[in-house]
C-alpha cells in the first residue's frame, strides 16, 4: 500500500460517481483505490460507508477503513423498499488479459502514469517495500507489479498477455529504476530473470532512461543512484535526482 496521492485519484473518483457506472467499473475502483493510504482515499472511503446505497460496497469500505485502524462506525441499512442495486453484489475476479484489453481501450487503466517503474527480482519483495516508503515520503509514486496490479497480474495466470501489461505500464512510467541486487544479478554481471530482462530490454528498446540502485559489490549495470554509507537508503541528491526527472 502506497502513501502517496495518484495523479489519477481524482480521475477514479470522478469515475466512481458517473452516473451509468456499473457495480463491477466501481469495483474496480475500489480495488485500485485499496492500494493507497492517503487523506484523500480514507476520505473517499469514509463516504462510501457513510452514503453508499450497495450493501456489498458498503461492507468493502467498512472493512477497509477497519484495516487501516481509521475510526469508523458501520452505517446502519438505509430504510424503505429494497431496489436491485442495493442488494447487487459481483465477485471481482479478473486476468493479465482483462487488463490487457483494458490497457488497449480508452479505459481508466489506460489513464494512468507513474513516477517510476520498478524493476526488480521477486526475492527482494522486503526491499521493494521499503525502498517504496522511501520514496512515498518524497511523493514518489512508484509501480511494482506484484501491489500495483495485483488485482489484474497472479502469479499463477502469468501469460502472454503479463509482458503486455508490463511493457504498457513502463510506457506509463516517468522513469525506470532497476534494482541490482544478488538476487537480480549474478558475479558475471548476468540478469537472473528472463522478466526483468524483458522488462529492461524494452525499456531501451522505448529509449527510457534507466537508473540503477545497486546494492552488489559489482559495477551498476546502468547509471547508479547514490547511497547512505553502509545502507539501501537513498541519499537527498539521488531523491532529488528522480523527482527532478519526473517533472
Amino acid at each position: 500500500m502506497q502513501e502517496v496521492d495518484p495523479y489519477y485519484l481524482e480521475v477514479y473518483i470522478a469515475a466512481y460517481h458517473k452516473r451509468g457506472s456499473t457495480h463491477s467499473e466501481k469495483l474496480e475502483i475500489i480495488s485500485e483505490l485499496r492500494k493507497f493510504n492517503t487523506e484523500r482515499t480514507q476520505l473517499f472511503f469514509q463516504k462510501l460507508n457513510s452514503s453508499e446505497r450497495n450493501n456489498h460496497i458498503r461492507n468493502i469500505a467498512f472493512k477497509h477503513l477497519q484495516e487501516l485502524g481509521a475510526f469508523v462506525r458501520k452505517r446502519k441499512g438505509f430504510k424503505g423498499k429494497k431496489k436491485q442495486y442495493h442488494l447487487e453484489k459481483v465477485n471481482f475476479e479478473v486476468t493479465p488479459q482483462d487488463l490487457a484489453k483494458l490497457l488497449s481501450s480508452n479505459s481508466l487503466q489506460s489513464k494512468k502514469t507513474f513516477d517510476c517503474f520498478v524493476s526488480h527480482s521477486y526475492k527482494d519483495s522486503l526491499l521493494i517495500s521499503d525502498l517504496k516508503q522511501q520514496l512515498n515520503k518524497h511523493d514518489i509514486h512508484i509501480y511494482y507489479d506484484w501491489s500495483s496490479d495485483n488485482d489484474f497480474l497472479k502469479r499463477e495466470l502469468t501469460s502472454e498477455f503479463t509482458k503486455i501489461v508490463l511493457k504498457e505500464r513502463i510506457k506509463q512510467s516517468r522513469r525506470f529504476l532497476f534494482v541490482q541486487t544478488n538476487n537480480s544479478v549474478s558475479e558475471r554481471l548476468e540478469v537472473k530473470s528472463l522478466w526483468v530482462q524483458m522488462e529492461l530490454d524494452y525499456a531501451v528498446e522505448i529509449g527510457k532512461e534507466i537508473h540503477c540502485l545497486n546494492l552488489t559489490e559489482f559495477p551498476s549495470l546502468f547509471s547508479a543512484l547514490e547511497l547512505q554509507n553502509d545502507n539501501t537508503e537513498l541519499t537527498k541528491s539521488s531523491v532529488s535526482f528522480i523527482k527532478t526527472s519526473i517533472k
